[in-house]
Formats: C-alpha cells, sequence, structure tokens
C-alpha cells in the first residue's frame, strides 16, 4: 500500500454530541441523522468513521475543543449561512434544511400564521418563535424554558398549540406521545435554515470532497 493509499484509508474522526437526538447519539439502537450522514461520508471515501463526542450546546466552545484542536477531521452540522464564520473549518455545500414547526391538535387548522391570531401558543425562550410572538399582533403567547416543558403543557391542554424546532417535535412527538399531534413545518427564511458539513482547512482532499460530493453535500 502507497503512503498515499494508507492516509486515505485512515479513520475519519467525526465531531458529534453524545446526546441530541434525532441528529446524534453515542450509545442505543438510535444514532441520529447526523450519525447516518457520517458513516455515508465514510462509505463514500472508503475510510472508516470513528467519533469524537462532545456536548455542543455551546457550539463555539465545542469547536474550540474539538475539530479546531484537531481532535477530528470533520463536524456535522454547522448553520449554512455566511455570517456564521469558524476560522480554520471550510464548509460543504448545505446538505439539509430545517426549520420550525406547529405541534398541536390534528383538529386544529393552521394554514398560515394568521391562524394563530387568539390563540394561545407555547414558545421556546430565546428561539425564533419566541421572537415572532412578541411582536405578532392577537397572539397569546406562555414562554418555556425547555421543550419538554413546552410539550408537557401542551399535553396537559394550557396551550392550544407550540411552536417548535421542527426535528425535536417531529422526533418528540414519534416517540414519546405516539403521534399524537399534527407537526407542520413552518416556510419562510425566519423559521428555516440549512446546515452544512465542517472539515478541517489543513486537509485539502476532504474539503474539496465535502463541497463537491453531492451524494454527501445533499
Amino acid at each position: 500500500m502507497t503512503a498515499a493509499a494508507s492516509a486515505w484509508a485512515a479513520p475519519l474522526r467525526i465531531c458529534a454530541d453524545p446526546d441530541n437526538l434525532p441528529f446524534s447519539k453515542s450509545e442505543g439502537a438510535q444514532r441520529g441523522l447526523y450519525v447516518d450522514a457520517a458513516e455515508l461520508i465514510g462509505r463514500e471515501l472508503k475510510r472508516p468513521v470513528e467519533y469524537v463526542w462532545w456536548q455542543t450546546f455551546n457550539q463555539r466552545r465545542a469547536l474550540r475543543n474539538t475539530i479546531l484542536a484537531n481532535a477530528c477531521d470533520a463536524v456535522i452540522a454547522l448553520p449554512a449561512t455566511a455570517e456564521y464564520k469558524v476560522r480554520g473549518v471550510k464548509k460543504s455545500q448545505p446538505f439539509m434544511e430545517l426549520t420550525y414547526a406547529l405541534v398541536a391538535p390534528p383538529s386544529f387548522r393552521f394554514e398560515s400564521m394568521e391562524d394563530l391570531r387568539g390563540k394561545q401558543v407555547g414558545v421556546q425562550f430565546g428561539t425564533t418563535p419566541h421572537i415572532f410572538v412578541n411582536t405578532a399582533e392577537g397572539v397569546r403567547s406562555t414562554t418555556f424554558r425547555t421543550s419538554d416543558e413546552l410539550l408537557q403543557a401542551l399535553s396537559r391542554g394550557e396551550i392550544e398549540a407550540a411552536l417548535l424546532w421542527g426535528p425535536v417535535a417531529g422526533y418528540e412527538n414519534k416517540s414519546r406521545f405516539d403521534s399524537r399531534w399534527k407537526v407542520t413545518p413552518i416556510a419562510g427564511p425566519d423559521f428555516a435554515s440549512q446546515v452544512v458539513i465542517g472539515v478541517r482547512s489543513d486537509q485539502p482532499n476532504l474539503a474539496a470532497d465535502a463541497k463537491a460530493n453531492k451524494k454527501i453535500a445533499h
């Protein structure tokens, strides 16, 4: 085996959160969307995948202690927006779009945000929906600290609907509430965002593949 081939077969080290379903999980049967993406990348590049687990509730700190400390080669996922820059990290093309969603009983009529007027709507503190309900005319809102508190309030009938991060809403609705709620994605630039794969800038081959390989980036 040549030196180049040996380097190419080296493990692909992926930074991921150990407890962040539906995106990633270090243990258990459900590994998450980002782990599935990492395994796909490994297969495309013919490299075994190893994981470096680090909690990402403070993403900038997580990046400093993982990919920027040369502890891993790539991280899934980072915001695609041009304003989000990390020195020493290159971005792939966006491979997924995520949105906020309205979670409500199946009988709840929702076609646009106008349908929330006069309704008691729950939101999570500090999120885009929290900002929206503070400025929306006629929407009555209750703010919760966590998504769990928000969904529990919906379950108890304390609110009529909840505005929640879509992936979390869909996962929790299916896994904990037996698909009790109707989960409707919310369109619009303020409520949707794309994510990318971040790779170390000093790995030009991996950076080029992350940008060019359509099977990975999309």
